[in-house]
Formats: C-alpha cells, sequence, structure tokens
C-alpha cells in the first residue's frame, strides 16, 4: 500500500512520528510493544455525506476512551489522521509506519433513524482477525457503540477487563444523544477554525447545551470557539468586543459550574488572552489551573507553553510544547510553535522541516501555510513563494492577506521608480486594521527582504488586536535590521505584555 501524505511530504523533512530527523529509531528498528494499537479513523459510508462528523467522532471518543486504560498504548488522533481514507489493503505497512501491533477499523453508516457501524480489531503482523462486529442501533445511540467497540478491543489486547477499567471505558460525557451529536458537529466546524466553520460549530455547541443543559463540555467550547476566532481575527458576525464578552462569560459559567473541570479552565486561559492581550499573566494562571487538574491534558499544556512563549519565556514555553507532543505525538499547532521557535531565532531551514512537519499530518493548516513562503524566500525559492501564496486565496482565514503578501514579495534592487511604484502599491492595499496571524507575520517577513521598512511598519501598526501577539512577532530575529527605528521601538514598548 502506497503511504503517501500528500504533496508537502518529503523524505528528509521528518521521522514517522512527524518530527524532523535526527530520527529516535535511527539506530534500528524498535519493535512495537505487544499492547500497542491504533484506532484509524472511521469511514462514512452514509448517503449524506455531512456525516463525516459522525465517523470522525466516533473514532476519536474511543481513541479517548482506550487511552485512559494504561495497560494499553494508543497513538493519538494526530499520528492516525493522515491514513485517513486509505484503503487498509497492507495492515503490516500501516502498522509498521505507526509501530503498534494491533489496527482497528471501521465503517459507519446511518439510515434512517437507524445507525450502522462495522468494526474489527486486527493484528498489523499477517492482518489476522481478533475481533469484528456489526452494530445496528435503533435512534443512533452512539455512546453504546462507543463502549462496546472500547471494551472489545481492549479485552482482545489486553484480556479480561479489571472493574476500574470497564468503568473508565463506560462514563458518557452527556445522557443526551442529540446533545452528543451537536457537539460532535460543532468539534468538526470548529476543526476548520474558518468564519463559516466558527459561526456552525458555535452554533452546534449551543443546540448541544439546549437539549443538555448541564453539558458542561459544550458550554466550554462556545468560550473556546469565541475566543480562537478572536485570537486569529476570524469573524463569526459579530464586532470583536462582543465575541470577547462572550467568550469570557461563558468560560466564567463554565468554571463555576464545573470548578474542576479542565477543559472549562482552558476555556477561561484563551478567553482572558483573547480579552487582556497586553496581560497574557491572567490566562497563564487559568491555564496553570487546567494542568493542576489534568496534567494529561495536551490542549493545556499547548496553551500553555503558547502563552509563556508570548511572554518572553521561551525555555518554560517549548517545555510544555513538548510535554503536549509527548501526551498526542505529532499534533499540527504544536509542531508549529517549534518551528516558529526556529524561525524566531533566525534558524529558517530548521524552522521549514517543522513546517513540512506539520503539513504532513495536516496538508491545508493554515498556521503552517501561513508561514511557508517566508520561509521559501529564505531558501531562495521566491517562484515557489509566489505560487504559495497564490493559494492562500483558497484558505478562508489567509485569503484577507493574500493579495498584500503577493505585493510583499517586491523584485530586488535599487530604488527604481518601478521599486517604488510596487511599494506604494502595497502601502495603499495595506488596511487600517488587520488581524494578527500566520499570514500577517509573513507579510512583515517578505516585506523586509526587499529593504521596505515603511511598509513594514505600516502592517505593524495595522496589527489588531495591540498587545503580546504583536510584540512577540517584533522579536523575531529577522528584524534586527530595524530594530532602531523609531516608529519600530516605540510600538515595541507599546506592546510589551
Amino acid at each position: 500500500m502506497a503511504l503517501a501524505a500528500g504533496p508537502f511530504q518529503r523524505a528528509w523533512a521528518q521521522c514517522p512520528d512527524g518530527t524532523p530527523p535526527p530520527c529516535r529509531s535511527a539506530r534500528g528498528v524498535v519493535a512495537p510493544l505487544p499492547n500497542s494499537v491504533a484506532v484509524l479513523y472511521f469511514d462514512n459510508a452514509s448517503r449524506d455525506t455531512t456525516d463525516v462528523y459522525l465517523a470522525d467522532g466516533l473514532s476519536e471518543e474511543i481513541i479517548s476512551r482506550l487511552s485512559g486504560i494504561e495497560r494499553l498504548t494508543v497513538r493519538s488522533r494526530f499520528l492516525v489522521r493522515r491514513y485517513r481514507g486509505v484503503a487498509l489493503d497492507d495492515p503490516a505497512a500501516v502498522g509498521r509506519a505507526l509501530n503498534v501491533s494491533y489496527l482497528v477499523s471501521g465503517v459507519v453508516r446511518r439510515a434512517g433513524g437507524r445507525l450502522r457501524v462495522s468494526a474489527e480489531l486486527i493484528r498489523a503482523s499477517g492482518g489476522a482477525q481478533v475481533w469484528g462486529q456489526e452494530f445496528d442501533q435503533a435512534g443512533g445511540d452512539v455512546f453504546a457503540i462507543q463502549e462496546a467497540v472500547a471494551r472489545e478491543v481492549a479485552t482482545g489486547i489486553v484480556g479480561r477487563l479489571l472493574p476500574s477499567e470497564r468503568q473508565t471505558l463506560a462514563v458518557r460525557p452527556t445522557q443526551s444523544a442529540a446533545a452528543y451529536a451537536s457537539f460532535l458537529r460543532g468539534n468538526f466546524h470548529m476543526a476548520r477554525r474558518d468564519s463559516a466553520g466558527m459561526q456552525r460549530a458555535i452554533d452546534e455547541f449551543q443546540t448541544a447545551l439546549r437539549a443538555d443543559p448541564t453539558y458542561t463540555d459544550a458550554l466550554s467550547r462556545i468560550a473556546l470557539a469565541y475566543g480562537i476566532a478572536t485570537a486569529n481575527g476570524v469573524s463569526v458576525g459579530l464586532p470583536p468586543d462582543t465575541m470577547v464578552a462572550r467568550a469570557v462569560r461563558n468560560a466564567t459559567d463554565a468554571v463555576t459550574r464545573a470548578p474542576r473541570s479542565s477543559d472549562a479552565w482552558v476555556a477561561m486561559g484563551v478567553a482572558r488572552l483573547a480579552a487582556q492581550p497586553g496581560h497574557p499573566a491572567t490566562a497563564r494562571d487559568a491555564l496553570e489551573q487546567a494542568l493542576a487538574l489534568d496534567p494529561t491534558n495536551a490542549e493545556a499544556q499547548h496553551l500553555l507553553g503558547f502563552t509563556l512563549e508570548m511572554m518572553g519565556q521561551d525555555s518554560a514555553g517549548l517545555g510544555h510544547d513538548r510535554q503536549a507532543l509527548a501526551i498526542e505525538p505529532a499534533r499540527p499547532v504544536t509542531l508549529m510553535h517549534l518551528a516558529q521557535s526556529e524561525i524566531k531565532a533566525g534558524r529558517y531551514a530548521e524552522g521549514r522541516r517543522w513546517v513540512d512537519s506539520a503539513l504532513v499530518f495536516d496538508r491545508d493548516f493554515w498556521v503552517a501555510r501561513g508561514f511557508l513562503p517566508a520561509l521559501m524566500v529564505a531558501a531562495g525559492e521566491t517562484v515557489q513563494a509566489r505560487a504559495e501564496v497564490g493559494r492562500w486565496r483558497d484558505l478562508q482565514t489567509l485569503r484577507g492577506v493574500a493579495t498584500l503578501a503577493g505585493l510583499a514579495l517586491a523584485p530586488q534592487g535599487a530604488d527604481s521608480a518601478s521599486v517604488r511604484q510596487w511599494r506604494a502599491a502595497r502601502r495603499a492595499a495595506a488596511p487600517a486594521q488587520m488581524p494578527v496571524s500566520q499570514g500577517s507575520g509573513t507579510v512583515v517577513l517578505l516585506m523586509l527582504t526587499s529593504g521596505d521598512v515603511e511598509s513594514v511598519m505600516a502592517v505593524f501598526e495595522a496589527m489588531r488586536p495591540r498587545g503580546v501577539f504583536v510584540h512577540y512577532f517584533m522579536t523575531f530575529r529577522a528584524f534586527d535590521a530595524i530594530r532602531g527605528d523609531p516608529r519600530f521601538q516605540r510600538l515595541f514598548q507599546e506592546t510589551v505584555p
């Protein structure tokens, strides 16, 4: 079976676990642990293609439940994501790539009011079936199917389960199947991180909360969605101040209802960072509380690392990034934190390898795509950089700065009439305000390569929200050449967290 991961994969760019070389297993092949398993994303065979959210949610919930069994070693959803839709013609090859002894696969079909799921557990070496079953549930009781699949898989690998393990596998996030279905749809749409996706996600989480008013996880996700949208400059049809207020209000409600919920405190951390971009310490405190409640919360580890890096505490921040990857290997957004650390230090080749690694697991990941043109220019690949910026128009989160990024790729050389005209055009194209994002960060990096300090400062001054996000970009070593410019110094001081 061909295990191609898309056009961005390069053999030199990453190890089997998605990290740059040298690979940890370079000295020899390490045999998979006998209790190791990878749950591949289930296929959606429903007529309605939008039911992919159900197949994805079912797969991820089974991964989550099995991860709670200490006697199992379970591959994270990020590692298995690149095998979504790949036919399991050669289980041994997939098993070797994921370094596991067992594989779980399945198919989801929904027809009318019935949910049909077929699942199987096979030995990666040889492909022998250990367990297989078909489920046919009236009313689509996905909870019963999740529990049954997780229980049978765990039993097939480790044998008879302990009472505590059975209890772990039987936990339900809500008693309402309708609320859970809306929650899964919300997660599916929020993962897109674009305007339409975030709007749909918020609607679905609110629907889940109406179906089960006690569903704190849905309340936390509403706050998280508003906070992420605000931080990334994504519109959900509301003024930024309203989005921030809703993020804070819902996060406050979530931690009041469930003060020992790690996810609720994660939502609070994101809400505080959106509300007070100049005072990230309040977000840090919330995220530290999230980790005190659950040290295995990879999202909390990741966001705390991000916040500390924004505060200039790079070493501590990178430590939390590594913790996030240890919990959930190959998280694209965390791989990008490692990339940004290298780019910040001016180590562009190393940053490029991390970006390529992130793109292996999500080739349309806009954070990675946002930095790619600047790294291409640093490597002398100007033609490729222009082509990549052109592809930004297909990504809603980068579309707004695609024209400006294209104009940022100015011709090199003396300050001739044509160059002056080009610079005037891109200054005119710069909006009075633009969201802080990897796209806007790439714009200033590209403009800097042609020595156009005026345009660089125009974009920096247009970035919103002012605060730690802008300040972080200004700490990149690339800007050392203009650090003495009075406008740069003034903005740098204004945005000190």
